[in-house]
C-alpha cells in the first residue's frame, strides 16, 4: 500500500460524493485524488440564502 497522497483516491456517490470532496479538501496530505459521482454539492445548510457554501468555492 502506498503512503503518498498522490496514490490515494477517495470516491463517493451523491451525499457520499460530497463527503469525499470534503474529506479531500480537509485532508490533502491523505487524499491526492477524489472521484465525486453526482456529488451533492448543492446541499443546503441553515442560513443558505445569506452565505455562499464553502464547498462550492473550492470546486
Amino acid at each position: 500500500m502506498h503512503q503518498e497522497a498522490k496514490h490515494t483516491t477517495i470516491a463517493g456517490f451523491s451525499l457520499g460524493g460530497l463527503a469525499a470532496f470534503y474529506a479531500t479538501l480537509q485532508n490533502p496530505h491523505v487524499f491526492g485524488n477524489v472521484l465525486s459521482m453526482s456529488g451533492s454539492v448543492h446541499w443546503k445548510k441553515d442560513d443558505y440564502e445569506n452565505a455562499i457554501p464553502w464547498i462550492e468555492n473550492q470546486i
